[in-house]
C-alpha cells in the first residue's frame, strides 16, 4: 500500500510503526521511512540507498545557494560537509561544473571551477554545450515552477526568489549505467520541492522513482550525479566523495 498526504500530518504507527508527514500531491511509497524531520522539511530513505528530502515551500521552507570561495568567476570546491549547515536542515549538491573524467587519473587537481549553468543572477557560466536544460524557480508567492529552458542561459533575477538551472531528464548522462543520481521534483500543485539522491540508478529508474512519489514528467529535473550525488543533514549523509563548488541549502523556515 502507498500512502498519500494532503495538508495534514498522519500517524500510521498502527500499520507501519512510524510517523510520516507530507502534504499536497505527494505520494510516499511504503518502503520509505522518515528518518529525520521538522515542520516543513523531512528526510526519507529506503533500504536500497535512496533518499528523498521533502520541502514544503508553501508553508515557509526555503532554498538558498552556497558557493565555495570565489576567484575571478571560479568557485573553490569543498567536500559538502564543509559547507557549514548552520541552522539549515540539509544541504544537497548543486550545479554542474567543468570536471573532466581524465582528472581522476591525474596528479594535478584544480580546486577552482566554473559552474556549468547560471545558478544565481549574474553568475558567469561556461555554458550548457547545447544540452537541454530545466530551471527550478521559486516564486514570491511561495510556489515552485519548472521552466524548460532549452539551451538558453536566461537571467532569472527578477522572476524568482531562488533559481537553479540544471538538465532536462532526457539528456544522456550515462543513462543506462547504475550510478549516483541527484534529481529534483516539484509536486503537481507547485507547493512542494523534493530532492532525490540515489546511490546507484539509471536515468529511467530515477524517472520511475519520481513518478512513484507523484512527480509528473514535466516537473522533473536532472541534477549532477555520479560521485557528486550527495547530501548532508545534522544526522545523516550520503556520498561526500567528490568536492563540489556549489550546494543548495534547505531551510525549514
Amino acid at each position: 500500500m502507498e500512502l498519500k498526504f494532503k495538508k495534514i500530518a498522519l500517524c500510521v504507527s498502527v500499520m507501519l510503526g512510524i510517523s510520516l508527514t507530507a502534504s499536497g500531491h505527494v505520494t510516499v511509497p511504503n518502503e520509505f521511512r522518515e528518518i529525520e524531520g521538522k515542520r516543513n522539511v523531512q528526510l526519507f530513505s529506503d533500504y536500497n540507498g535512496n533518499y528523498v528530502i521533502y520541502v514544503d515551500i508553501s508553508s515557509g521552507a526555503r532554498l538558498e545557494h552556497k558557493f565555495g570561495q570565489e576567484s575571478n568567476g571560479l568557485y573553490k570546491r569543498f567536500r559538502i560537509e564543509r559547507y557549514a549547515l548552520g541552522n539549515a536542515f540539509a544541504m544537497v549538491n548543486g550545479g554542474f561544473f567543468n570536471f573532466s573524467r581524465s582528472e581522476l587519473f591525474s596528479s594535478k587537481k584544480e580546486d577552482f571551477r566554473k559552474l556549468s549553468f547560471p545558478a544565481t543572477p549574474g553568475l558567469t557560466a561556461w555554458g550548457s554545450t547545447g544540452e537541454n536544460t530545466r530551471t527550478l524557480c521559486i516564486k514570491e508567492n511561495k510556489r515552485a515552477v519548472v521552466d524548460k529552458t532549452g539551451t538558453a542561459t536566461r537571467n532569472y533575477s527578477y522572476a524568482c526568489k531562488f533559481s537553479v538551472t540544471l538538465l532536462d531528464p532526457s539528456v544522456d548522462k550515462s543513462k543506462n549505467d547504475a550510478i549516483g543520481r541527484t534529481y529534483i521534483g516539484v509536486s503537481k500543485d507547485n507547493k512542494e520541492v523534493l530532492f532525490f539522491i540515489s546511490h546507484a540508478k539509471t536515468q529511467n529508474q530515477m524517472r520511475n522513482l519520481l513518478a512513484r512519489w507523484g512527480i509528473p514528467d514535466y516537473h522533473m529535473i536532472q541534477g549532477d550525479g555520479s560521485d557528486s550525488a550527495q547530501f548532508v543533514t545534522t544526522r545523516a549523509m550520503r556520498g561526500v566523495y567528490r568536492t563540489v563548488p556549489h550546494a543548495i541549502k534547505i531551510y525549514d523556515y
